[in-house]
């Protein structure tokens, strides 16, 4: 698949962090989806493929000042970008990829990729890590702003590296968490958001 490597990954969202930087967030579509989640005050929360650190605030509102957050990234451009908002909640900043993660087994509650998953190299190999870093009965949780349809559709109009990363129907993805070892909690496959959450069981 074209651009499917983290090297040109990594070169792709490294040129665009400080577009995605300066984008605005739909916080209403967020909020919405972040309440499809279980997420309660002192819970760890990992923000994977979190870019420029959008999702910071709204993870912080619902954890409390006594939960922890890790935003993971592969482009070290986009955690230059994300450092005024991670110092802002205290959330710790981490250069890694979705199938090697940087974390301790068994001690998150939650790992939360928005706008990740057609970007995943691997997506096999990375839900096998996110099950090793959840404790039992941790969720993961797969998210767009957008709904499906445009998402595919911009993806495709950028060409480059990303123009086949396109992102699947919410039921192949469930389906992916599925052979996993996850238990389906929630999707969402509308026109303009997209969602797919589970807990390890």
């Amino acid at each position: 698949m074209t651009g499917r490597t983290p090297t040109s990954l990594r070169a792709f969202f490294d040129q665009a962090a400080a577009a995605w930087a300066a984008r605005t967030v739909d916080h209403a579509v967020l909020g919405a989806l972040l309440d499809c989640l279980d997420l309660g005050p002192g819970q760890h929360v990992v923000d994977l493929g979190g870019g420029t650190g959008h999702l910071l605030a709204a993870l912080r509102q619902r954890l409390g000042p006594t939960g922890r957050i890790a935003l993971i990234d592969l482009s070290p451009v986009m955690l230059r970008h994300a450092a005024v908002p991670a110092q802002r909640v205290g959330a710790r900043r981490c250069c890694g990829v979705a199938e090697s993660l940087p974390l301790r087994p068994a001690s998150w509650h939650a790992v939360i990729g928005m706008g990740l998953y057609p970007h995943l190299v691997d997506p096999a190999a990375a839900l096998a890590q996110v099950a090793t870093a959840l404790v039992p009965g941790g969720q993961v949780a797969f998210m767009h702003l957008i709904g499906r349809e445009r998402l595919n559709r911009l993806h495709t109009s950028l060409g480059g590296v990303v123009a086949d990363h396109l992102l699947p129907p919410a039921s192949e993805v469930a389906a992916r968490l599925q052979e996993a070892g996850f238990v389906v909690t929630r999707t969402i496959d509308a026109d303009d958001r997209f969602l797919v959450a589970g807990r390890r069981t």
